[in-house]
């Protein structure tokens, strides 16, 4: 169970990683809305009630434990005896490239991602922290989904 001292100190980490990649995204934003805007998804899955439940679960709980177990814990394993910055760095690189971005801005967005992540795992080898903040980060990714 994380404590409320760790729990603030992981929103904090979420608050930097977030400010570090706010002009990669709107980069990101920018070059989309000049080649016309996103493609238009098909409206009646926003209608259904359990698949935006189905969505939820996936993106906001399944996803993030996954990731995290995979990219933070089972990588800690491999690389244990590698210096931090070195874990940070290849942690980070995969989690890029896993997310196969479409454009350089996205890319930086992951990786600055990935670092953070990184760093709030390490802080006590406990992979709670960075999927707590994984969860965070993609909850407030899904409410504007949820909401257009």
């Amino acid at each position: 169970m994380l404590s409320w001292q760790d729990m603030l100190h992981n929103i904090i980490i979420y608050c930097v990683m977030l400010i570090a990649s706010v002009p990669f995204l709107f980069m990101y934003i920018k070059s989309v809305l000049d080649q016309g805007g996103p493609s238009s998804a098909a409206t009646s899955e926003r209608e259904s009630l359990a698949l935006i439940f189905f969505y939820f679960i996936f993106q906001v709980i399944v996803i993030p434990v996954w990731e995290e177990t995979v990219y933070r814990g089972m990588f800690e394993k491999f690389f244990f005896d590698k210096p931090f910055i070195i874990k940070l760095i290849a942690s980070s690189l995969i989690f890029l490239v896993i997310h196969v971005p479409n454009s350089i801005y996205l890319g930086c967005y992951f990786f600055i991602a990935g670092c953070g992540l990184y760093y709030a795992f390490s802080r006590h080898k406990n992979l709670a922290d960075s999927i707590f903040i994984h969860m965070l980060h993609n909850f407030i990714l899904f409410i504007p989904q949820f909401l257009g």
